[in-house]
């Protein structure tokens, strides 16, 4: 699902807490706007993608991903429409592989899945 304003573009998509927490972790580091972490991770994967520079594994939507709104700027949003059209996947699939590449990239660890509590039944 997407919105529209003049010039940004809001995707709803699915992303996983695991990914999702370090990319917070980043942008407090780094003094800046989750936002503009995200529009910096999507725009450099369009560049890389449209330079032939990575072929990316598209990952499917994980069980545990929380739907999410990320803004983006309407080029860089569009290109994410345009790609997953190409390659025949998802809007989320794109932004997750981007995510992923990101987080590879910076050596930032989001294997771990969070810990579910077991609940017990006196």
């Amino acid at each position: 699902m997407a919105t529209r304003d003049q010039h940004h573009e809001k995707l709803t998509i699915k992303i996983p807490p695991r990914m999702h927490k370090p990319i917070k972790m980043y942008a407090l580091e780094k003094d800046c706007n989750v936002r503009d972490v995200y529009q910096q991770i999507c725009r450099t994967f369009v560049v890389r993608w449209c330079d032939r520079k990575m072929k990316p594994c598209y990952p499917v939507t994980p069980s545990d991903a929380v739907q999410t709104s990320i803004w983006l700027d309407a080029d860089t949003a569009e290109a994410i429409d345009e790609i997953a059209e190409i390659e025949l996947v998802t809007k989320t699939s794109v932004v997750l592989a981007a995510m992923r590449a990101f987080l590879d990239e910076k050596r930032i660890d989001y294997s771990a899945k969070p810990k579910h509590r077991l609940r017990t039944t006196s």
